[in-house]
């Protein structure tokens, strides 16, 4: 299992602000009107789907969004095309493979499940927290079993955004939790803000059955962005630097 971050450097100065991308701030500031628009008119915006990778805590992406939740007998959800909007919008400002390293290609992007719990027991964050715009991209890399995603969830309000943030660092708090049914431990959350500058930027290492992974959850205003790297047991050295990419991935949607 990691047992650092590799990388991190809590002390170091922060880096100078970047002012937003025009099109990046254009996409958050329309995602987060959608979300209050569908709030005014009494949608839930609540998402469905299914996570692709399972060591993921917290899954996010771009599942069929409804304006309910169907329950047992009840009627099928219907579309909401004003949330797909929202979402395609987002998608331009994700990273793409050649920004997370060498020999890594696209992989399946990853879905939101209301139903996987917290790693350390009750509800998942997507539960908790259903009504918001999700997108997210999945990277395999060029070893088996090494592979990355970036998931991104919009909301409508920096409250929200914060409370669903600390959500996940709850859901995150046990030394030793259960992913997908298979027992993992966890190392301390570490404070990345310096690292990874944003209003809120903390790190995790988590170790299951074959397994090593990183996870980096960041959260500016109302955005909130998890980057996971997961490697196989003991080769997390394969994985390129958790830190950096996150780095990046963090600018290029908020500048």
């Amino acid at each position: 299992m990691i047992d650092t971050l590799p990388g991190s450097a809590a002390g170091t100065a922060a880096r100078p602000a970047r002012s937003r991308p025009r099109g990046a701030r254009r996409a958050l500031a329309g995602t987060a009107l959608v979300l209050l628009a569908l709030g005014a008119s009494g949608c839930s915006g609540e998402v469905s789907g299914r996570a692709d990778a399972a060591a993921t805590p917290a899954p996010t992406g771009p599942a069929p969004r409804t304006t309910a939740a169907a329950g047992p007998g009840a009627p099928a959800p219907t579309p909401d095309p004003g949330l797909d909007e929202a979402a395609d919008g987002l998608r331009p400002f994700l990273l793409v493979p050649a920004e997370i390293g060498p020999g890594f290609v696209a992989g399946d992007e990853p879905r939101p499940d209301p139903q996987a719990p917290a790693i350390c027991g009750g509800q998942g964050v997507v539960a908790q927290f259903p009504y918001a715009v999700r997108v997210g991209a999945g990277f395999t890399g060029p070893t088996e079993g090494v592979f990355v995603q970036e998931t991104v969830s919009v909301y409508g309000d920096e409250a929200t955004a914060e409370a669903a943030f600390l959500a996940n660092e709850q859901g995150l708090s046990c030394s030793q939790g259960e992913a997908s049914g298979s027992p993992v431990v966890i190392t301390p959350a570490e404070d990345l803000v310096v690292d990874v500058p944003a209003d809120e930027s903390t790190g995790w290492q988590i170790g299951g059955d074959g397994f090593d992974l990183v996870l980096i959850a960041v959260r500016s205003g109302e955005l909130v962005v998890n980057f996971a790297f997961v490697a196989p047991e003991g080769r997390s050295a394969g994985l390129p630097d958790p830190l950096a990419v996150s780095r990046a991935g963090v600018e290029k949607l908020t500048g």
